[in-house]
């Protein structure tokens, strides 16, 4: 796995647990227009439609990254030479 930007830790980790801890804490007194209480406010479904919603978010990105890097792939490969690999391309995009 080579995420060179930590982009999947981040953005990935962040927003999951983010969406997840939204089933979990909202309450409707503090949006009392739209809001919905969470699971430790009496409404255990609210977690289940984030879980949903986060099993749907990761399908789409990965779909939309698979539409992407598939085709890419065919084109013009998307894998470095094993020698650039094994050295590293901090060292070898800099030759």
């Amino acid at each position: 796995f080579d995420d060179a930007l930590d982009v999947a830790i981040v953005h990935g980790c962040g927003g999951i647990l983010g969406a997840f801890m939204t089933g979990l804490f909202p309450e409707k007194s503090v949006n009392p227009i739209n809001g919905a209480d969470g699971a430790f406010y009496g409404r255990p479904i609210q977690l289940w439609y984030q879980i949903a919603g986060i099993l749907t978010a990761i399908g789409f990105a990965a779909a939309c990254t698979a539409g992407i890097l598939f085709p890419l792939d065919l084109i013009m490969g998307i894998r470095l030479g094993k020698e650039d690999e094994v050295q590293g391309l901090d060292i070898a995009g800099k030759t």
